[in-house]
């Protein structure tokens, strides 16, 4: 029985060398490609830099597969990703909608899925035993925004403004934040209000927030919403703490709501890329790339050197590990848990 096939004519692909792969799935052409770009820069510099080293026991490559943004698309780019006899581990996806159809298929698989920009707190999958959030969920943003504005910042009622134009799991971070704020200010209240999609006209809203004694104010929902919002703000005279979602940074907001955004926060689950604790992963971007990296690329980077390294652990023994050996070995690493 263990020599039956060896008078086999032997195909190309059998006889071919085995690659060490790492895919990236991603937003590359959707809604949110930069970000999905700024992470495949990073997956990309992290290969680069492993095989780079002297030491280095296998050379990594890297593979794509772009879903637009796209939950129905999702699908689609897993299978294929994974169809690669060659691929250990997957960096991505970039949203959250993104996640939902494909942890199963990884899963099933034994492929690890590491995100690093997916931050809901719960999504509606039943088989999460390849997904890693490698990122701050987003109830720690609530937590982030009750501690600076109610425990540092003196705000004792706070004004919430949930625009359900945003992202879905937006919604949770402002339910969040007024379910939570006692716990940072015994004495501290809120008042909320929540707006439909497309509502278009903020301005009655902001008047009844204001109308209700307001000292501090959150907004979740979009970048031109936010603008709207910062706009009615600064016309109203209201100065005290003003804070918004990290999905509404960038420039967007800041172009439309040009003067009106100054002294607004953002709490991000990413750091800077002017940061110095990111200053290696800037100097290989401006290298590779001739600039400064966008936000995402440092994480990406960080999740890729996890991989990475738990594959080298893997492969120790001189072998070539499994997929299912580089997941048992991602969930005992350190920085994983």
């Amino acid at each position: 029985m263990a020599l039956r096939d060896q008078d086999k004519a032997r195909t190309p692909a059998a006889d071919a060398p085995r690659q060490w792969v790492i895919g990236v799935h991603a937003d590359l052409s959707g809604p949110q490609k930069a970000a999905g770009q700024a992470q495949e820069r990073g997956v990309r510099l992290a290969v680069e830099a492993f095989n780079s080293r002297k030491d280095k026991p296998f050379t990594l490559t890297v593979t794509t597969a772009d879903d637009a943004g796209k939950a129905d698309r999702s699908a689609a780019a897993a299978t294929g990703l994974i169809a690669n006899r060659d691929l250990f581990a997957v960096v991505g996806p970039t949203g959250n909608d993104s996640v939902m159809p494909c942890p199963e298929l990884y899963g099933e698989s034994s492929v690890p899925l590491v995100t690093v920009s997916a931050l809901a707190t719960t999504f509606s999958i039943t088989d999460r035993r390849s997904f890693f959030q490698s990122c701050p969920i987003s109830s720690a943003q609530a937590a982030a925004v009750n501690l600076q504005l109610a425990g540092k910042q003196g705000v004792r009622r706070m004004g919430i403004l949930s625009d359900r134009g945003g992202d879905t799991d937006t919604w949770q971070t402002a339910q969040l934040i007024s379910r939570t704020i006692g716990y940072f200010a015994p004495e501290a209240t809120y008042y909320g209000r929540v707006v439909p999609r497309g509502a278009g006209d903020f301005a009655p809203v902001i008047t009844d927030l204001l109308a209700h004694g307001i000292d501090g104010f959150f907004y979740t929902g979009t970048p031109a919403g936010g603008a709207e919002v910062a706009g009615l703000l600064a016309a109203a005279g209201f100065q005290a703490p003003r804070v918004a979602d990290y999905t509404i940074a960038g420039p967007e907001f800041l172009g439309a709501a040009g003067g009106a955004a100054e002294g607004w926060q953002f709490f991000t689950p990413y750091t800077a890329p002017e940061a110095p604790e990111v200053a290696e992963v800037t100097r290989a971007h401006r290298a590779a790339y001739g600039s400064a990296p966008d936000i995402w690329t440092a994480e990406a980077f960080d999740a890729t050197q996890l991989i990475t390294d738990r594959l080298v652990t893997a492969a120790a023994g001189g072998t070539r590990p499994t997929r299912a050996g580089l997941l048992t070995a991602l969930t005992q690493a350190p920085s994983a848990a």
